[in-house]
């Protein structure tokens, strides 16, 4: 995702705007910490998620980027010659974390864990944001 966020140009998939939920590093660490000083940890599987959701047009225009939608058919035929020429890190199965909602609910994490983000969506992007902006600037002046 990190790869998909970093360029100029955002593809989406023409007719989709599917939400879309980050946890920042810290959240994610703090989440593990938790688990691994509980005395007795809790059995079961745990959806350690962000706070919030924002749909993928708002985190496009939140990073500065340029989107361009593309019907599926063309958007997986791109992304599979981008695979193919090593220039994608994914392949072109997924384009569904770009044309469905993929948003956990992290509500047993919070009640059996006491696992709270501190971090949402939104932050975690303007994070990003700026991180990528800052890198793309250390570039230019190298």
């Amino acid at each position: 995702m990190t790869w998909y966020l970093s360029g100029a140009i955002i593809c989406s998939v023409l007719g989709f705007d599917p939400m879309m939920q980050f946890i920042h590093q810290e959240d994610l660490i703090e989440s593990h910490l938790k688990v691994a000083l509980l005395d007795e940890a809790p059995g079961g599987i745990y959806n350690i998620a962000g706070r919030g959701a924002l749909p993928l047009s708002y985190i496009t225009r939140l990073m500065g980027k340029i989107n361009i939608p593309l019907i599926y058919s063309f958007a997986y035929l791109l992304f599979y010659i981008l695979r193919a020429a090593r220039i994608a890190p994914f392949p072109p199965q997924h384009i569904d974390y770009i044309r469905f909602t993929f948003v956990a609910d992290g509500t047993k994490a919070k009640e059996n864990l006491g696992f709270i983000p501190k971090y949402s969506t939104k932050e975690v992007v303007e994070e990003f944001a700026g991180y990528v902006k800052l890198k793309k600037a250390r570039i230019k002046q190298d």
